[in-house]
């Protein structure tokens, strides 16, 4: 549970005005780090409406290499806490399997897991909201726990990432990003932070 100061903390970062995107950039293991988030941001940033806030370990600080004044890189800097507690804030979550997908399941907002190694089954089918993709490669779900990439998973040929991961195509992620504001944003109404789902006293 998060306290009052924590949610007000978190909720500074929002861009109150776009569609705000919590992106968690990996999990514990490479096989959980998703190899076309450039591509797919790329795209969202020709829409002025959306604003993107990374998150995730010191290391993932390596991945976020596009700089964009609407991309927020808060990988290393923001706790785990915080991190979580914007999963009841933004208007979207995507996420590895990992830490931030969990606590995104304790709220309303939409969610996208990209999941790789595991299924919705496995993961996200109790989650409100969620609208997780599935990889479709020939080796997932292996529900393995990966230690070492290099010798337990194939490599999807252009980004050398893991195959399930490679699998998952910018473009199913950039269309399901859209459906979702579609669906539940409306540009005029200014996000209010007080009645955060996941915010308990």
């Amino acid at each position: 549970f998060f306290t009052n100061k924590e949610i007000e903390d978190a909720s500074y970062v929002l861009d109150k005005n776009r569609f705000n995107i919590l992106w968690c950039l990996s999990g514990s293991g490479t096989n959980k780090k998703y190899p076309w988030t450039h591509q797919v941001w790329e795209r969202l940033m020709q829409d002025d409406d959306y604003y993107i806030i990374t998150v995730g370990d010191a290391v993932c600080k390596d991945l976020e290499t596009l700089r964009h004044p609407r991309i927020l890189n808060l990988s290393g800097v923001m706790s785990m806490r915080l991190s979580m507690a914007l999963t009841g804030l933004v208007d979207l979550v995507i996420s590895p399997d990992t830490g931030t997908l969990h606590a995104s399941g304790c709220c309303d907002t939409p969610k996208i897991g990209l999941l790789g190694h595991t299924t919705i089954e496995n993961i996200t089918k109790h989650f409100k909201n969620d609208h997780s993709i599935e990889s479709q490669a020939v080796c997932a779900p292996c529900f393995r726990i990966i230690y070492h990439a290099d010798l337990q998973c194939p490599r999807e040929e252009y980004s050398q990432a893991c195959l399930c991961m490679g699998e998952i195509e910018a473009g199913q992620v950039y269309h399901r990003i859209e459906t979702i504001k579609r669906k539940t944003w409306n540009r005029s109404k200014l996000k209010d932070t007080t009645n955060a789902l996941c915010a308990v006293a």
